[in-house]
């Protein structure tokens, strides 16, 4: 018998068009969501890395500012003090102190007289030392007097008092900003909270306006100024003056 002839296979079956359409558009919509899940991906990470960024800009900021802050002579322990005064309440010689944090004699006085004035007067209780802020610089003069105010309010204000003093840098060029007074009140360990809404609350405005007031009642008419004994005001000269006038209240 003769072989049956080979029938040619079928083509194979073309889809229809509407068909290829729509998995085209499959495809399409697919690619579309898989790039956005890629381009969000890259923003959660770029959004991670601003916040790391900022988070280290921040601490290394915060510890700028505090390690710019220079510490104020140590108050020694062993010498009383009450608010804006030190020593030995009964002490035979009060000496009265105008100044403004501010001003360059005044911190001349703080370095030059103030360590031996502790250590050789104060600490022995012959002499107490009352610090009136007479704020006559501008705003950070009575800013500076307010802050140290607000630190006695928590039992520091001679330590308020040195670090003023200790970082005074002009007249009114953001030495006694709000951000460096806070920064202060960090450095001597008050309360920051505490101390902000003291300052933001103005509490001492008045007290440092009736200071003013009253140097002027009494005649001071420059800064540093001392009285002793309410004896008549005396100028800043250097501090081997103001210890002869010490010795002769003392009757040395």
């Amino acid at each position: 018998m003769g072989k049956k002839p080979t029938r040619p296979s079928a083509p194979p079956r073309q889809k229809p068009a509407a068909a290829r359409r729509q998995q085209e558009q499959l495809e399409q919509e697919r690619l579309a969501r898989q790039k956005q899940q890629q381009q969000r991906r890259l923003i959660i990470a770029a959004g991670g890395g601003v916040i790391a960024v900022a988070i280290i800009v921040a601490f290394f900021l915060l510890r700028s500012s505090d390690a710019s802050v220079k510490s104020g002579t140590a108050i020694d322990s062993a010498i009383p003090f009450n608010g804006s005064t030190i020593g030995d309440a009964n002490a035979p010689v009060t000496i009265v102190e105008y100044a403004d944090f501010q001003c360059t004699s005044c911190a001349e006085m703080y370095r030059d007289a103030l360590p031996q004035l502790l250590r050789d007067y104060i600490a022995s209780g012959q002499v107490a030392l009352t610090f009136v802020p007479n704020a006559i610089l501008g705003d950070e003069s009575l800013a500076s007097a307010e802050a140290a105010y607000c630190a006695g309010d928590q039992g520091k204000f001679w330590q308020m008092h040195n670090t003023l003093f200790a970082n005074q840098d002009g007249e009114n060029k953001g030495a006694f900003s709000s951000k460096q007074l806070e920064a202060m009140a960090k450095k001597i360990g008050l309360d920051e909270a505490q101390f902000s809404s003291c300052m933001d609350a103005k509490t001492h405005a008045g007290t440092v306006q009736n200071d003013h007031a009253a140097a002027v009642q009494d005649g001071i008419s420059s800064v540093p100024t001392f009285v002793i004994n309410n004896g008549e005001p005396l100028g800043w000269d250097s501090w081997d003056s103001l210890k002869a006038e010490i010795d002769a209240a003392l009757g040395n």
